[in-house]
């Protein structure tokens, strides 16, 4: 995969994201003003979040396929996918001399 396929699904990952945190806020907006859980539009708006997640998980097994190499310290790192609605990050695969995994391009 090309680095700007790599820079394109990261960007998904992370968009589609903070999509689904502003549906979940939606979500608790409406159970504040009193809509039950089961109301139609609460359903909906539900749903569309799934789908939400849906798309984010998917674009993560993409880049969990991948291998790369950190710019700092050469070892390998690998895409760790985030829970619900957190976006995941490069992380090494094996412990580093230094903190978070920066990716090289290409």
């Amino acid at each position: 995969m090309a680095q700007r396929e790599r820079e394109i699904l990261e960007r998904t990952v992370a968009s589609v994201a903070a999509k689904a945190v502003e549906f979940g806020d939606l979500i608790d907006e409406m159970d504040a003003a009193g809509l039950d859980g089961s109301h139609p539009l609460t359903v909906e708006v539900k749903l569309a979040r799934l789908e939400l997640l849906k798309v984010k998980s998917a674009a993560e097994q993409e880049l969990e396929k991948l291998v790369l190499d950190c710019a700092e310290c050469g070892q390998r790192v690998h895409w760790v996918s985030g829970l619900g609605a957190t976006p995941g990050h490069w992380a090494h695969r094996d412990p580093a001399p230094h903190g978070e995994a920066v990716v090289s391009p290409g």
